[in-house]
Formats: structure tokens, sequence, C-alpha cells
């Protein structure tokens, strides 16, 4: 059983930190300001920034 609430925002970060000339994260789509503010965001904040996050990655394909 975990301790998290059930509505809390994972961090997308997989590990695959390399920023492109825009500073965003080839990795989870986030800026550099983002990844380093993530552990300040509320979760809404967290969950728009996910959402921006997946928009910015290329589209893979299928």
């Amino acid at each position: 059983m975990s301790d998290f609430p059930k509505n809390r925002v994972l961090n997308p970060c997989i590990g695959y930190c390399l920023f492109n000339d825009d500073s965003i994260c080839a990795g989870c789509g986030r800026s550099r300001d983002e990844r380093a503010d993530w552990i300040f965001m509320s979760e809404s904040e967290k969950q728009a920034t996910v959402i921006k996050a997946k928009e910015r990655l290329p589209k893979k394909n299928k």
C-alpha cells in the first residue's frame, strides 16, 4: 500500500536529460525551468506541466 495520495502527479523524468537549443529536455519534454521548479509546484501546476511536456515531445512512429 502506498503512502502517496492518489491524485499525486508523478515526475515525468525518464533519466535521459539532454536539452535542445530551446532548453527542452529530449527525455521528458519539460523546460529547464520546469524541471528545476518541479519540487515547488502544486499538483495542478505539475499536471499542466506534464500535459505541455507531452505536447513538446516528438511523435514516435508506430
